[in-house]
């Protein structure tokens, strides 16, 4: 019986380990130039799928059009079509894309049937204000154009805290891939870049 108890209670404390030390991560990505944004977020779904990671959102730092389908696609290929999708509504950075108009007519999604778009600031601020604090990591494999948004976004009826107050509370940590001087995801987006880089908390 003792023994019985025992491994209940291992069980039981593996399987709180296990959900207690889940990462929570929103996925930033331009998803068009180059196929390693694939590959990045193909990596994230294997971990999930493992339950090592909680994807909260997938948002798009660009404005190419078939990226945010291409994105939807992927999501919905691996069983999570209900991903928040955020995308800037600005002018932003556009680099076209071999592959991102291929996925997304090839592959299943319902981005603008019964799924829509969600503004890159918004959808930041919105999981950001509904998490625990300390408790959500950034990964960002594109641009710094949403970093950037959500940075310098004022308090609103998401939350009463700045941009910078927001990721101070509730982000555990920013990871970005850069690399050396104004490369490939910082150079299309100077001002964003530099504005991320040196007012990220």
């Amino acid at each position: 019986m003792k023994k019985n108890i025992l491994v209940s209670l291992i069980l039981i404390s593996a399987c709180f380990f296990n959900i207690y030390s889940q990462e929570k991560i929103i996925f930033d990505t331009d998803f068009d130039s180059d196929i390693d944004d694939v590959g990045a977020l193909y990596m994230l779904h294997t971990f999930a799928d493992r339950g090592d990671v909680e994807i909260l959102a997938t948002i798009l730092s660009t404005t190419h059009f078939w990226s945010l389908f291409a994105l939807d696609a992927v999501n919905t290929y691996w069983g999570r079509p209900d991903i928040p999708i955020g995308a800037p509504f600005i002018e932003g950075v556009n680099k076209g894309s071999v592959y991102a108009e291929t996925i997304a007519k090839e592959f299943p999604n319902d981005l603008g049937a019964s799924k829509s778009i969600e503004e890159a600031t918004h959808l930041y601020r919105r999981i950001l204000s509904s998490q625990e604090d300390g408790s959500v990591t950034l990964v960002s494999v594109g641009h710094l154009t949403n970093i950037a948004g959500l940075l310098e976004s004022k308090a609103d009826e998401l939350s009463p805290l700045t941009g910078k107050e927001l990721v101070q509370k509730k982000v555990k940590m920013w990871v970005a891939m850069l690399g050396e001087g104004m490369n490939w995801n910082m150079k299309w987006d100077r001002v964003a870049s530099e504005i991320a880089i040196n007012e990220c908390p």
